[in-house]
């Protein structure tokens, strides 16, 4: 989960510095219209992490017959 969580606020401080660079250099505030986009991919990755995180967790105490 770490390492998932880690990737995501990676994910997200590129995509807010490429959006305020992008605002910065062409003077057009439309870009930052996009940064709800930008940061579902994050949010998609951490829930995945979590999915997988419960799917194994819930493997391992699985009690075999």
């Amino acid at each position: 989960m770490v390492a998932t969580i880690t990737l995501a606020l990676i994910l997200c401080a590129m995509s807010a510095a490429v959006a305020v660079w992008l605002v910065a250099h062409t003077g057009d505030a439309s870009f930052l219209w996009n940064l709800p986009w930008f940061f579902t991919d994050p949010v998609a990755i951490v829930m995945g992490g979590v999915i997988t995180r419960k799917r194994r967790s819930s493997a391992a105490t699985r009690v075999s017959a």
